[in-house]
Order: structure tokens, then sequence, then C-alpha cells
């Protein structure tokens, strides 16, 4: 499965069970490496998120990801099709939106 297509199945299941609204914002160039920026407004409120793309993310590649958002974890979300059990607690420790 292609990024795009990774990131707005997320999007409409993220839309569909939350009740808030992420969207994908036009994108004119990748800032700050990512592979897409994201708008998530609940009510009122709105964040904006830089966007890791991944089919899945194994133990061995979570480094990469850490160096990449290490700056700002909280202005990131990573969106992937799998993420093993142990990968998502190191990403919860690290504060670290999936």
């Amino acid at each position: 499965m292609k990024e795009k297509e990774i990131l707005q199945q997320a999007i409409r299941q993220f839309n569909a069970i939350t009740g808030a609204v992420l969207q994908e914002l036009p994108a004119k160039k990748p800032v700050n490496k990512a592979d897409a920026a994201t708008e998530l407004r609940f009510g009122k409120q709105k964040t904006r998120f830089w966007v890791e793309i991944k089919n899945e993310i194994r133990e061995q590649n979570i480094h990469g990801i850490l160096n990449l958002v290490k700056q700002n974890p909280r202005e990131w979300l990573l969106v992937c099709r799998y993420i093993p059990k142990p990968v998502k607690e190191e990403l919860k420790n690290k504060n670290i939106n999936y």
C-alpha cells in the first residue's frame, strides 16, 4: 500500500471513530522531512501535526523515527498500518503520537 493510501485510510478511520476531524493539509514541499502535514480539529481546537507514514514499524527501524521527531515529538503523528506491541510501548514512553 502506498503512503498516500495509508494516510487517507487512517484519516477516514480516525474521523469515523473519534468524531474529530483530521485532514491532510496541502504541502508544497516536505518540511522537517515530513511525509505530510495534517490538521486535527475538535470543536474549536485546532492542532497541526507533521506526519511520518510507514507501512509497518519494526524495532530495528524505530531509532530512525525517534531521531526524526526528537526535537518536537508532540508535533508529530506516526501513521502505520502495523506497529508491534513493544514498539507501541516505546512510542508511548517517548510521547510520540501514533
